[in-house]
Formats: structure tokens, sequence, C-alpha cells
């Protein structure tokens, strides 16, 4: 099968998913020389598109980058699985969702340079935070009910970025070396709070 970069530029067919050959190329860019070495046209070229095609779907270099760097395709395929429990678990299987992301290796070190990344530059950290906002907890918070979604989706984010700091991160211990299973129940009650606004 020919690389990306070495499918002719010009008009795609039909079936051509001309979006994620950008994504996937960003992605190969981005995890070998990082966002900064890392142009707009170098990831067109890649993806063997015409070089305006990049911004023609992402507004900045930054939203690409959080797109493929981001596992949103997995958390996506995930997230109705999560939604469609018995409702009193919910906590716990969102818990499950993240930890079955940041514990996956290839995911993982790709999470890993979105957060080292975001924490350094501040329009990465305003699109991931969005990102991960609306397309997940405000989404998990909307399937509870509406009444005050925001600030519970916001409140379970919060939680649920201090557990992946503690853990992997700053490998805080017992946390850092404790099962997915210690880390659901500990937390699953805690997050089932949150995000369903229950005291």
């Amino acid at each position: 099968m020919p690389s990306l970069a070495s499918r002719p530029r010009g008009p795609r067919g039909a079936q051509a998913d001309t979006r994620a050959d950008i994504v996937r190329a960003a992605l190969t860019h981005f995890s070998a020389h990082g966002y900064e070495a890392t142009s707009m046209r170098a990831i067109a070229k890649e993806a063997g598109v015409d070089p305006s095609l990049p911004r023609h779907y992402f507004p900045s270099k930054s939203a690409l980058f959080v797109e493929a760097l981001g596992p949103l395709d997995q958390i996506d395929g995930n997230l109705e699985r999560v939604i469609a429990g018995p409702a009193d678990r919910l906590g716990e299987r969102l818990v499950g969702a993240f930890l079955d992301v940041w514990d996956s290796p290839e995911l993982s070190a790709r999470m890993m340079i979105l957060v080292q990344s975001a924490v350094g530059m501040p329009e990465i950290a305003a699109i991931a935070r969005t990102v991960l906002l609306e397309r997940v907890f405000l989404r998990v918070a909307l399937a509870v009910g509406p009444d005050d979604a925001n600030a519970r989706a916001a409140a379970a984010l919060s939680q649920m970025l201090g557990l992946v700091v503690t853990r992997y991160i700053l490998r805080v211990e017992p946390i850092a070396s404790a099962t997915r299973e210690e880390l659901i129940r500990r937390f699953g009650p805690a997050f089932q709070r949150l995000i369903t606004g229950t005291t």
C-alpha cells in the first residue's frame, strides 16, 4: 500500500477520507518532530493533499495538534457504553474509560505529549480543555440531565485531571501502582457524585 506522502495530489475519490488522512499525517509529524518543528505544509505533504486543505478542516495548527494527539476516536467510541450502562455505576465506568486510555502504551505516550505541550502553550491548553469538556464530560453530564450540567461536567473533569497527574505524571504512591479495579473502586463513588450532582 502506498504511503500517504506517495499519493497523488488533486481531486480525490468519493471514498477518500481527507480529514482522517490529515489527522494521521499530523500524528506522524507531531510525534516525530514535536509541535514547533511541524508545519501545516509538511502535514499536507505527508497526507498527499493540497497545502490549503489542513486549514480547511482545522482553524489552526494547535487545533489539529489536539485532534491528532488526543485519542478522541477511542474515547468517543467508549462514551456511548459509559452513558448506556446502569445509572448508579456511571462514575465507575467513567473512571474505567479514562484508565483504559492512559494504561495503553500507545495512547498514553500521545496523551503525555499533549499534556506536556498544554502546560507550556496556552493555546493548546485552551483547545484541549474545550474538547475534553464539550466532547466528553458535558455529554456524560447531559445524559444525566440538563440541570447544572456545565458545572457537573467541569467538576468531574477537574477530578479526572487530578487523578491523571497523580498517577501518570507525579506517580504518587499508592495511586501510581494501584490496579485498575482498585482505582475504580476508590474513585468511582467520587465521580458518581460529581457527574450526577448528588451528595
